[in-house]
């Protein structure tokens, strides 16, 4: 304002724009440096102040404006000395906008220039950018890179553990993440102790994870309700279900607010399930499915409804329960949910409705699993029915054409019931000894009581006896 004409007045409006952008006045410095560069369109300066602009639009969190600016520059200063800080920042400005095949692609020629002053911010978002993409073996590649960053090191191990906790490598996971708690004034440890006690959950090292998780559910801040949740998920999968319920009932009750609660409250229903209090399941699911949650999240509250409902002996009750997930855009297939109706219907002997859901999962799936269920329980419908020629029809086609299902040599002996039923032991007894099954305590209990009924108990007994050998561990 002094010197208008004077020969500073270039650099003074040049470090104006400069400091507004260091003093994080990114709006006003991005008008600064529009005005300059209109005014001094030729200036030896207007090329940085045309990046600085391009950065001010970026610290903004105007990331359009910024991409837009970025890429006008790197076509128009090709060679400058600028150019690799530019293609690092017009990179970041593409991953913010999710656009990260783009920011892999314009960060790929900065990936060999480690004397590059930004090198970790360059190994940071292709990092990042691998991740969103989910390439985690790239991700991984790029993090390691970065675990002894000064900058990085903390938020990398944390989110490392994580990456290795997702791909199923516990090991790793739970290295990272130790490595990351010996560095006592972190500010990721807090975080990293709960993701570490996680770890240890599904990996199944319950008593490392309980440890932890009741020396961290202690200390009173905003990750209190996440430690009280992992901890009532540890008691869970241990079976001290009245643990579990008081530790989600606090949740509950003392966190309303928090989004733990609704895991809280789906995890009570599960607990309160497996203690076969299913008012109280009920009550619960009704209250997790009114709220804000996913459509996978209503799907498997749903399910669990059903089976609470079945639980109860409210079949009706059920069916509508499990035929609200087929409205739903979740990963639970159909036809698992027309075989637990059909299931449904059979413990409720309407069998004829239970046999149209299990012919629609013959029909309609490709799954061969699914099929050979739908065909075992239409055979246990008629053998319910004491129509047996057609159960052992359905029997004999699970057995013969789905070999590698679970339910193959289930139905085989099913088939011997059968010959049981009707009395025909001798061919039931030839056909037991032609028949070669791994699970032994069924074959060889059929065969005993088959011995039995044709009166050669030196046999019998001899079968029953090698039941009971196999079925020690079970009963």
């Amino acid at each position: 304002s002094t010197f208008p004409k004077g020969k500073w007045i270039r650099d003074a409006k040049f470090t104006i724009a400069y400091t507004l952008m260091i003093m994080n006045q990114y709006t006003q410095a991005t008008k600064e440096w529009q005005n300059y560069l209109k005014e001094y369109p030729t200036d030896p300066k207007s090329e940085e102040a045309f990046l600085r602009m391009g950065q001010s639009y970026f610290y903004d969190e105007r990331y359009s404006d910024a991409k837009k600016t970025f890429e006008e520059w790197t076509t128009k200063y090709k060679n400058s000395r600028f150019f690799d800080e530019v293609s690092l920042f017009l990179a970041k400005t593409y991953y913010f906008l999710d656009e990260n095949e783009k920011a892999i692609s314009t960060l790929k020629p900065l990936i060999n220039k480690e004397n590059f002053v930004y090198y970790e911010d360059v190994l940071y978002f292709n990092a990042m950018a691998y991740l969103k993409k989910e390439d985690f073996d790239q991700t991984i590649s790029f993090m390691l890179k970065l675990t002894n960053s000064v900058d990085y090191s903390d938020e990398i191990l944390f989110k490392l553990g994580i990456v290795y906790r997702n791909q199923k490598d516990y090991d790793n996971s739970i290295e990272v993440l130790k490595r990351l708690l010996n560095k006592k004034t972190s500010t990721y440890r807090r975080r990293g102790e709960i993701e570490l006690a996680s770890t240890y959950l599904e990996s199944k090292k319950l008593v490392e994870a309980t440890s932890l998780l009741k020396e961290l559910q202690k200390k009173e801040d905003e990750y209190t309700p996440l430690a009280l949740q992992k901890l009532g998920e540890a008691y869970f999968l241990q079976s001290y279900y009245r643990d579990a319920i008081q530790i989600f009932s606090d949740i509950i009750n003392k966190y309303p607010k928090s989004k733990e609660y609704k895991e809280a409250l789906f995890y009570r229903a599960k607990t309160n399930f497996e203690l076969k209090n299913y008012e109280s399941t009920v009550r619960d699911l009704r209250d997790y499915i009114s709220l804000q949650i996913r459509d996978d999240e209503k799907a498997n509250a749903y399910l669990l409804l059903g089976d609470a409902y079945v639980a109860m002996g409210k079949f009706d009750n059920a069916i509508e329960a499990y035929s609200k997930t087929l409205d739903l855009k979740s990963g639970v297939l159909p036809e698992k949910v027309f075989q637990l109706i059909g299931w449904t219907y059979t413990k409720s002997n309407n069998y004829e409705k239970a046999r149209e859901y299990y012919e629609r999962i013959i029909k309609s799936s490709t799954n061969r699993q699914s099929q050979a269920v739908a065909y075992y329980n239409i055979g246990i419908i008629e053998y319910n029915r004491k129509n047996y020629s057609e159960a052992k029809k359905n029997f004999d086609f699970v057995y013969n054409n789905f070999k590698d299902s679970e339910f193959s040599e289930e139905a085989a002996l099913k088939i011997g019931w059968i010959y049981f039923k009707e009395e025909k032991f001798q061919q039931l007894a030839n056909y037991l000894n032609n028949l070669k099954v791994s699970e032994q305590w069924d074959y060889l209990n059929l065969r005993g009581w088959t011995y039995y009924r044709l009166g050669d108990y030196k046999k019998a007994i001899a079968d029953f006896d090698n039941s009971l050998l196999y079925a020690k561990d079970t009963f």
